[in-house]
């Protein structure tokens, strides 16, 4: 997988982006 190639940092900005997702999810409320 590519995710298995890709430093950590990729790994950390995709934790972000869930995080941001999650976020604005409940702001919607």
């Amino acid at each position: 997988m590519l995710i298995d190639v890709l430093p950590p940092y990729s790994h950390f900005c995709h934790f972000r982006f869930v995080v941001s997702i999650a976020a604005r999810e409940q702001q919607h409320r």
